[in-house]
């Protein structure tokens, strides 16, 4: 379990995103998990940056994330899509 996910898990948004500036290489899980923080922090355009690269780079769950955005926003034609 990646260090920004159990951020996520204990609802510390904010200390994930803190870990995860704190990467040196993160991975497309650790991309993920902070576009979940993102989102939850109000900052909706870095989160769809952020769930957009993770799933670019492999991480399908992030296309949930995405969809549940988009979803969250009213943008349903999006989210069918994401």
């Amino acid at each position: 379990m990646t260090t920004v996910r159990e951020a996520v898990l204990a609802g510390e948004y904010g200390r994930g995103l803190e870990q995860y500036d704190r990467l040196t290489e993160p991975k497309a899980e650790d991309l993920r998990w902070a576009g979940v923080c993102a989102a939850q922090q109000g900052q909706v355009v870095q989160a769809q940056q952020q769930l957009e690269q993770a799933a670019q780079r492999g991480c399908p769950a992030a296309r949930i994330d995405l969809a549940s955005l988009h979803r969250a926003a009213g943008e349903f034609a999006q989210a069918l899509t994401s």
